[in-house]
């Protein structure tokens, strides 16, 4: 098979490394939770930060992730920050809060 597809082979005996699997069930999806934001805007005091395609530093606007209610949007430069993880928007880019919680980021 080996040969057939990369077109050689060896004598050697194989030994599978990786093995790939693709599921497929008929039950229905689960539900997803609700989400909600926690607190106020969740705009805090801006800073400045320096963006690789800035070139120079420009003024960020900083959002903690919590308190970010769906439908939300707002454009770059930004920070996001939560627990786990801080996402930058450069400038040029926007985001929205998905109705699930996600954050979606586009250009233009």
């Amino acid at each position: 098979m080996h040969d057939r597809v990369y077109g050689h082979s060896t004598d050697a005996r194989a030994c599978l490394v990786n093995l790939r699997a693709i599921h497929r069930s008929a039950v229905a999806a689960p539900r997803q939770a609700g989400y909600a934001a926690v607190g106020e805007s969740g705009r805090t005091v801006p800073r400045r930060i320096l963006t690789a395609e800035s070139g120079g530093f420009v003024v960020a606007d900083i959002y903690e992730r919590s308190a970010l209610a769906p439908g939300m949007r707002f454009a770059g430069a930004a920070i996001v920050e939560q627990g786990d993880t801080t996402t930058l928007i450069e400038p040029g880019w926007r985001a929205l809060v998905a109705p699930n919680g996600t954050l979606v980021l586009s250009t233009g």
